[in-house]
């Protein structure tokens, strides 16, 4: 369910904006499908523990290995609620001696008709299982917007690819999330000038009276010489609802472009 609506999210979009002409399925889409076929065949066992623990899934160009990178590409979106709303969670531990073990299993219900909610805060709530249990991290903001983030590289130390390692993260008051994380020279991975670096994450929501700083901090990695810095610094962008805004960081010997759409 959540690959498909991530999925039918992108088909949306893409439908919109062509709708007098032909159109091409992008190739984030075609990645999206592509990965999940790949966590889903792979995915053997997931526990509150195991959210860095490798899977067993085939190579996929999003780079989804982990539980947390399964969630983050795939999961993480925000939600527009006009209305009561709850998360389900019903989750189980495949076993193919023995009956399934029943991990988590529980509903969190958001009454909007609810004069004590709380808005605009972290809220952690935990649903058990006989067999485990989940972590459930969420804000509910009463003004907010969606921010799509996409990191173009321009230039990398002159190279076609570069090889980019370093992180990205994406910040405001609520608190920031990597975006973007290859620690070292040993995770880079190939970029060319002015296509995506890809994230993990695209899609953040922050109050509408907030803002969005970008932090960049990138290198080409170089086998014969010393590595070079691409970008180094940040960008911060205020919401603004059905508008776009790119921005640059720069570094030394490279550039990339952060462009932010708001919805």
């Amino acid at each position: 369910m959540i690959c498909e609506s991530v999925r039918f999210t992108e088909i949306s979009e893409q439908l919109a904006a062509n709708r007098w002409g032909e159109t091409y399925p992008r190739g984030r889409m075609i990645g999206l499908q592509n990965a999940w076929r790949s966590i889903s065949g792979g995915m053997m066992q997931a526990n509150e523990n195991a959210a860095d623990g490798p899977l067993h899934v085939r190579h996929n160009d999003l780079r989804i290995n982990t539980p947390r990178t399964a969630a983050a590409v795939l999961g993480i979106m925000t939600i527009e609620a006009a209305d009561s709303f709850a998360f389900i969670v019903n989750l189980k531990d495949y076993d193919y001696v023995s009956s399934d073990d029943n991990i988590a299993k529980g509903t969190i219900i958001r009454d909007a008709y609810n004069i004590a909610n709380e808005y605009d805060k972290a809220i952690t709530e935990t649903i058990k299982g006989a067999s485990g249990a989940v972590t459930l991290h969420h804000i509910v903001l009463s003004d907010a917007a969606q921010a799509l983030v996409e990191v173009i590289l321009i230039k990398g130390d002159g190279e076609d690819p570069a090889n980019v390692y370093g992180h990205i993260t994406a910040y405001n008051e609520h608190g920031d999330s990597d975006i973007f994380r290859k620690p070292d020279s040993d995770s880079y991975i190939d970029v060319s000038p002015n296509t995506p670096i890809p994230l993990s994450r695209s899609a953040t929501t922050m109050p509408m009276t907030g803002a969005l700083t970008i932090n960049a901090l990138l290198y080409n990695y170089d086998s014969i010489s010393s590595d070079n810095e691409i970008a180094n610094g940040k960008d911060v962008f205020k919401p603004a609802i059905g508008k776009s805004e790119s921005q640059s960081i720069r570094g030394a010997y490279g550039e990339i472009s952060v462009r932010v759409t708001w919805t």
